[in-house]
């Protein structure tokens, strides 16, 4: 098998600097990344990422989350946001829900600004489950919750408004409650991608 430093992919580059593609295209491998984020703004210039999870097709989960020192920095969530897309790098496929209008270019938005390198067009394929539920099922609302509750799929939970308003101050323990809610996100969307499955194409849209 040729070594990671001597591929090179689509991009120009190496497989040490695009191992997604290096799995994809010499190892036939297609890692999965099921992921969410959960930020205290639905604009990425007026907020930050609180948490973020993602779990694999392995059953491994993956999780990172804002630290009470990360308040002190001008730039609070630059190291979530690093962190959250050398992660990202792993994987050849990310699924996700209402993904393509929210946390995709809501992490991609952040890593611009600090200057983080978001993996580019055509390295990995985007699968958003929102679009699914909206042209193969008709139900009333297309949101996560409704499509997973009319499923029988269960684990959706809901979170204490006042957790949000503390955890903009840096509160430990609202974060982490966040974090959990985040977890159980990821949890019923991968469940979810498997009820579907039979009804989905082979999608190549990129992330």
């Amino acid at each position: 098998m040729i070594k990671p430093q001597y591929y090179w992919c689509p991009h120009g580059h190496t497989g040490q600097q695009h191992p997604a593609c290096y799995r994809k295209y010499v190892s036939g491998e297609d890692k999965v990344a099921y992921i969410d984020i959960e930020t205290s703004n639905l604009n990425s210039d007026f907020g930050v990422i609180y948490t973020y999870v993602i779990k694999d097709s392995d059953g491994n989960i993956i999780s990172g989350k804002l630290r009470k020192s990360d308040f002190n920095n001008h730039y609070i969530d630059k190291r979530l946001v690093k962190e959250l897309v050398e992660h990202l790098k792993n994987y050849t496929t990310v699924v996700g829900y209402y993904s393509t209008n929210f946390d995709m270019p809501w992490i991609r938005s952040h890593a611009m600004k600090y200057n983080i390198p978001f993996p580019e067009y055509g390295t990995m394929r985007h699968i958003d489950l929102y679009y699914v539920v909206k042209y193969k099922m008709k139900l009333s609302r297309n949101r996560l919750e409704n499509a997973t509750k009319f499923l029988g799929i269960k684990g959706k939970s809901h979170i204490n408004p006042d957790y949000w308003i503390h955890a903009a101050a840096g509160d430990e323990r609202s974060i982490n409650k966040i974090l959990e809610h985040n977890k159980w996100d990821v949890i019923i969307l991968e469940k979810l991608h498997k009820r579907l499955m039979p009804y989905m194409s082979n999608t190549k849209k990129s992330i």
